[in-house]
């Protein structure tokens, strides 16, 4: 069974046309990627103030709570944006990285991991999660 119809366009697309759920019987969301897109988009557009008022505010807590952690993200986007800095592959080989400040004082000097790893390296130090 290759094939899945979307509950939105009622279309039949492969299953790698949908986005993976590993909740649901076939392993793939119900609606499809384009339709999913098209409803995302309009959640988005009709929410666009709500939302990056929260994420504003998010910012700002994240900024009152943990001072030298936000100042050390913030100086890493910019290094990376004006090309002082650039991303590297994971040791696993993944080119999607992020960035992990082993210490929030120096913060140029990261280690890049694939996001597994990154959660992998909390899980087994919690703090380093401050």
């Amino acid at each position: 069974m290759n094939q899945k119809t979307c509950n939105k366009c009622n279309t039949a697309k492969f299953l790698t046309e949908f986005w993976k759920d590993k909740g649901k019987m076939l392993g793939v969301h119900g609606t499809c990627k384009d339709c999913f897109r098209i409803v995302d988009r309009k959640r988005y557009y009709a929410n666009h103030e709500e939302m990056k008022a929260r994420k504003n505010k998010t910012g700002k807590k994240m900024m009152k709570l943990y001072p030298e952690k936000w100042r050390a993200r913030q100086l890493l986007r910019y290094a990376v944006k004006i090309g002082q800095i650039k991303k590297m592959s994971c040791a696993c080989g993944k080119k999607e990285t992020e960035g992990h400040h082993p210490d929030y004082s120096k913060p140029l000097e990261i280690v890049w991991l694939c996001v597994k790893h990154h959660h992998e390296l909390h899980r087994k130090s919690p703090s380093t999660l401050t």
